[in-house]
């Protein structure tokens, strides 16, 4: 039953990913980040359609390289590795790309927490 709970769980993290990419493509483009024709929708169903075809061919690329040109790699390893990894580590990534954003276009409001790191991690 355990074993079953954890396969559903990393289904659903996979398809988590694909929304994610899909979405992170489409916002960075209208953010004018990546370029605007990566941010088309779909007439009827509003739906980002060229990014999710993008991320997932862009995915499919590095599977196929992951395959065929390192000898030795695993795919099913490395996209487990990418869903366990990437559920605690994307609100960071989130974190920081917000922070950039308002530091690069409000450069003046008040900004109460400083790292104690200083600005190299500065997020």
């Amino acid at each position: 039953m355990l074993a079953l709970l954890a396969v559903a769980g990393l289904i659903a993290s996979f398809h988590t990913i694909i929304y994610a990419y899909g979405r992170n493509i489409y916002s960075l483009s209208r953010a004018g980040y990546f370029p605007r024709w990566m941010s088309l929708t779909h007439g009827e169903r509003k739906t980002p359609h060229v990014a999710l075809i993008l991320g997932g061919a862009v995915s499919l690329g590095l599977a196929l390289i992951m395959t065929y040109a390192l000898p030795g790699t695993v795919v099913g390893a490395a996209l487990l590795n990418l869903a366990v990894s990437s559920g605690p580590s994307s609100p960071m990534r989130c974190r920081a790309c917000r922070s950039a954003i308002l530091r690069r276009d409000f450069p003046s409001i008040e900004r109460p927490y400083r790292s104690p790191l200083g600005n190299a991690v500065r997020t």
